[in-house]
C-alpha cells in the first residue's frame, strides 16, 4: 500500500467550498437554470425544476416543524426524491441521517432512538423495502402516534423524538408535495 509523503490540510482543501451541500446548488440555478440536473427512469430535472422542488419540499419540511439543528432520517434508495429531500434538509439547516431501506425495523427504531431524530421520512414509491416500514409505523392520524406522544409529555419527555416519530413524509421520484403529511 502507497504511503501518503505529506499531510492533507483540510482546511485548505475546504476553502471556497459552500458551508452547506444546497448552496452548491445555488451556483448552478443563477448560471444555468435549464441546464439537466438530475435524471431517473427517463424523468429529468432541470437546475430551475430542482430548486422548485427543494423549496416545496423545505416548506413541507417546516411545516412539520423541522426546523435547524433538527435531525432527521430519510429511509431511501439512491434517487431523485432522496437528492431533493437532503438539499430541503440543508436549506433548512436540519441534519439528514440516510438510512437504507433493507435495515429492519428494529435497526432503524435503534438509528432514531441514538440520533434522536425529530421525524422520519420514507420514499415509499420508489423502495418497496421503504414503503413496508411506512405502513407499519404510526402517523400523526393515527391513535398509537397521539398515545405515544401523550405518554411522553407525561413522562416529562416534552418534545423528544418519540413525540414526533409518526408524521412521515413519503417521497416518490417526481418530488411533488401530495397532501398535508406527504410528498409524492
Amino acid at each position: 500500500m502507497a504511503e501518503l509523503s505529506e499531510t492533507i490540510n483540510l482546511d485548505e482543501i475546504a476553502v471556497g467550498l459552500p458551508s452547506r451541500i444546497h448552496e452548491a446548488m445555488a451556483g448552478q440555478v443563477a448560471k444555468a437554470p435549464d441546464r439537466i440536473a438530475l435524471i431517473e427512469d427517463g424523468a429529468s430535472w432541470s437546475y430551475r425544476d430542482l430548486d422548485q422542488r427543494v423549496s416545496e419540499i423545505a416548506a413541507v419540511l417546516s411545516s412539520l416543524e423541522i426546523r435547524a439543528g433538527d435531525r432527521m432520517i430519510i429511509v431511501s434508495e439512491n434517487c431523485i426524491a432522496l437528492a431533493a429531500l437532503l438539499l430541503a434538509a440543508s436549506r433548512l439547516d436540519a441534519w439528514a441521517i440516510v438510512a437504507n431501506p433493507r435495515l429492519s425495523a428494529r435497526e432503524l427504531d435503534q438509528i432514531r432512538d441514538h440520533s434522536g431524530a425529530r421525524r422520519m421520512f420514507f420514499t415509499s414509491r420508489i423502495s418497496k423495502e421503504a414503503a413496508a416500514h411506512a405502513s407499519n409505523r404510526p402517523t400523526a392520524e393515527d391513535g398509537r402516534w397521539s398515545a405515544q406522544r401523550k405518554r411522553n409529555r407525561r413522562a416529562g419527555g416534552g418534545r423528544s423524538s418519540k413525540t414526533s416519530r409518526g408524521a412521515d413524509i413519503h417521497l416518490g421520484n417526481d418530488g411533488d408535495p401530495e397532501g398535508s403529511d406527504a410528498l409524492a
